[in-house]
């Protein structure tokens, strides 16, 4: 018996690549945007503070709730809500599901901008810049070091995954393929 399983992407809002590297960009340079996990983009407030603490004890320490709140009127957000948001999409799902249900692509792409670095429990951007074997990525990494951009090994990443939200015919269409092969098993 088949099993389909309906995926949605919240509308499927798609954008180009350079949208979305500026967007990630504009994101990690607001000092008012800040690192925090669970958040998906939304204001910092006490509740949602309290309420994430309750689901994540072990992420939200007393430490952890305590700078969060200092942090209340300002927005945050966490590594795959990062990913999402900058690129308009409107789902909330984590890192675990990207890495599962994303499409992936090769290591030697020719062109990595904009494909989503993986491994378990984090995802970052890529920007396409590579120097001396590393490449340049942008990533919501922990409350303490925030969004940033930075140089990484590749090795670093499980996988390159592939963002179904941005306008890449190539990539989409591996996409695509790869959501045909996951609707029907």
């Amino acid at each position: 018996r088949r099993n389909c399983q309906f995926i949605t992407t919240g509308g499927l809002y798609m954008i180009n690549v350079q949208e979305y590297i500026y967007n990630c960009e504009k994101m990690i340079n607001d000092s008012k945007m800040h690192y925090l996990y669970g958040y998906k983009g939304e204001t910092i407030t006490q509740a949602l503070n309290n309420s994430l603490r309750s689901q994540y004890p072990n992420v939200w320490t007393y430490s952890y709730l305590t700078k969060a709140n200092q942090w209340i009127g300002d927005k945050a957000i966490d590594c795959s809500g990062f990913v999402q948001k900058n690129c308009g999409g409107s789902v909330e799902i984590g890192s675990y599901y990207m890495g599962e249900k994303w499409g992936e692509a090769p290591f030697s792409s020719q062109n990595l901008t904009g494909l989503i670095g993986w491994r378990s429990g984090h995802v970052v951007v890529l920007s396409g810049k590579t120097q001396n074997g590393m490449i340049e990525i942008m990533e919501a990494s922990g409350q303490k070091t925030g969004l940033r951009k930075r140089w990484a090994n590749p090795s670093e990443f499980k996988k390159l995954l592939i963002n179904p939200f941005i306008k890449n015919i190539r990539y989409f269409l591996q996409y695509l393929r790869s959501i045909l092969m996951i609707m029907y098993h």
